[in-house]
């Protein structure tokens, strides 16, 4: 009955995972749904904390299928393309896992499919005004996790997991070419003092000199582990620690740019794209992209005052830091339109990064499920995830918020025969409004002022507002377990 169960389970999520996901920061803390926190146990524990596969009994099922709705909203205060914008997606997110005891006292096992970081979204309206950071991206890191705890007398269980990570990375994104343009004029003719007596800084995102540059869904493949420690000090009182090891990402495969041609009033810019005849031209090249997903810890105290009532403390914190930058990598460019010289790969090679200013930061929540009658559990969960990008970091494509996070959920025994529970949950995030007002990103067609190539994107003061809202299918099924230790 499970093998089968989980069989359809994978191929839904499967699906379900080629979509694309949108969240206010990287994270989707919903890992294992209503059923994932650091305590609770079973196959989410191989995310939350491996060493509370040991703290269930049985053999447990647990599929959790979620459509979430994402909405970014920018109102950009600049003088030539300020105005609103607006990024969503519609979309899924899955989780299938099981684990056992296999009637061992003391032992967990298990495994499950899983996407803990997800990001993306695409615009809905007038491209101009954020396009030169986010036309539309994706982010998905999909696990795959096997482990195995054990419990010594139900007191101190240890517990680790092993990961394979499949990554996947796409963007479109428009490029200004201004500043090569100019660069380029100013070392070939030299009638001029300077790149800025050629074209000024309102030309930087100027449609007639914006390539667009997408990159086509890039992957890597690579592994991680988690690993941690329960002890329960007193049978209704468990204590939960589990450590995630961060993980390095390079996505490989294709960057496609459509380089524009400047208009027949900037003759000379033409003349100069002619030159290695790129005018109006799409190129390919090989591209890497780049960067480390962080460590973190979860903690959770879980208290069961009574035997129909649990209550969990718990927290987590996050070594952002480490997701520093996009290190971005091009080269190697053809074209069907015309042969590219060295002279002209040169030119379009890319070799950069691109900043997220992350700091390490942290949540806190607390989880109540009781069961008021019997084969029904109603529970609710608020979290506080307070965000990572610091502020003068803030674009369309790094910007997350301060968010309150409010969860419901009701999950009802099918039958008493039967140990299988079918759920609902529905969680809304409550994001905290930003505004920036002193961006560091910044480009000026001036040499002596251009920031360093992290930084070189245009400026996205504005105000920024968002929202997640997920509504989450459950089925949970607790298989051969010794009555009253679910």
């Amino acid at each position: 009955m499970v093998p089968q169960a989980l069989k359809g389970a994978l191929l839904l999520c499967t699906l379900a995972s080629t979509q694309q996901a949108w969240a206010g920061a990287l994270d989707l803390q919903e890992v294992g749904g209503p059923w994932g926190t650091p305590a609770t146990g079973g196959s989410p524990g191989l995310w939350w904390n491996p060493a509370t596969l040991s703290a269930t009994h049985g053999t447990q099922l647990l599929i959790d299928v979620a459509p979430v709705i994402g909405t970014i909203h920018l109102d950009r205060d600049d003088p030539l393309h300020g105005g609103p914008e607006t990024w969503r997606v519609i979309t899924a997110v899955p989780f299938v896992g099981v684990n056992s005891d296999f009637g061992v006292p003391g032992l967990g096992v298990g495994g499950a499919f899983y996407i803990p970081y997800a990001r993306a979204g695409k615009s809905t309206g007038s491209e101009d005004v954020g396009g030169t950071h986010l036309r539309s991206a994706q982010i998905f890191a999909m696990h795959t996790s096997f482990g195995v705890s054990y419990a010594w007398r139900d007191i101190v269980g240890v517990g680790v997991s092993g990961s394979w990570v499949h990554a996947t990375w796409a963007a479109r994104i428009d490029n200004q070419i201004t500043t090569l343009l100019a660069d380029q004029i100013f070392e070939t003719i030299p009638i001029y003092s300077s790149p800025a007596d050629i074209y000024g800084d309102e030309n930087v995102e100027n449609p007639d000199y914006l390539a667009l540059a997408d990159f086509q869904h890039l992957k890597d493949d690579t592994g991680t582990f988690q690993a941690g420690v329960f002890v329960r000090p007193h049978p209704r009182v468990m204590l939960s620690l589990g450590f995630v090891n961060g993980e390095r990402v390079d996505h490989k495969g294709t960057l496609q740019l459509d380089l524009p041609c400047p208009p027949d009033t900037d003759t000379i810019g033409q003349i100069a794209m002619n030159k290695y005849s790129l005018c109006g031209v799409t190129a390919r090249g090989a591209t890497v992209v780049g960067y480390r997903y962080p460590m973190r810890l979860h903690m959770g105290v879980q208290v069961k005052p009574t035997d129909d009532v649990t209550v969990e403390v718990m927290a987590g914190w996050t070594r952002w830091s480490e997701y520093k930058d996009f290190d971005i990598v091009a080269s190697g460019f053809t074209s069907d339109d015309t042969e590219i010289t060295p002279e002209a790969d040169a030119l379009l090679h890319q070799d950069r990064k691109w900043a997220r200013g992350n700091q390490d930061t942290g949540w806190i929540g607390v989880d109540v499920k009781g069961q008021p009658v019997p084969r029904l559990t109603v529970g609710g969960r608020v979290t506080y995830d307070r965000h990572a990008s610091q502020a003068g970091y803030l674009g369309p494509n790094t910007v997350d918020f301060d968010a309150l996070r409010l969860m419901v959920m009701g999950s009802f025994q099918v039958s008493k025969k039967t140990p299988l529970e079918v759920g609902l949950s529905f969680t809304d995030d409550v994001d905290f409004k930003r505004v920036e007002t002193e961006n560091k990103f910044r480009v000026n067609v001036d040499p002596a002022a251009r920031v360093e190539d992290r930084l070189f994107f245009p400026t996205m003061n504005g105000t920024y507002s968002g929202s997640v809202q997920r509504i989450g299918v459950t089925i949970r099924g607790n298989f051969d377990a010794p009555k009253g230790r679910r």
